[in-house]
């Protein structure tokens, strides 16, 4: 249960955040590459400026906000 957590810049690559309470947290900046987030709740997640590629996984139904970096399909990005 990590609802309300603040988390700006977090390096959560490969984390395995399946079915965590993430309601609200701030999650800006933070890098989300190949990590699971199925079953997580995200509503009100703050997620400007997170990095993900295309191995994350994202809970059904869930599309990343136009402000995340897909960082695979983003050529000028090099983080990933």
């Amino acid at each position: 249960y990590l609802a309300g957590i603040t988390l700006p810049g977090a390096d959560l690559s490969n984390a395995d955040l399946s079915f965590v309470n993430l309601q609200g947290a701030m999650l800006r900046n933070a890098i989300l590459i190949g990590a699971r987030l199925e079953g997580a709740c995200l509503s009100e997640a703050i997620l400007v400026g997170a990095i993900y590629d295309d191995r994350t996984i994202w809970p059904e139904g869930f599309n990343p906000p136009q402000e995340a970096i897909n960082c695979d399909r983003n050529p000028e990005y090099e983080r990933c």
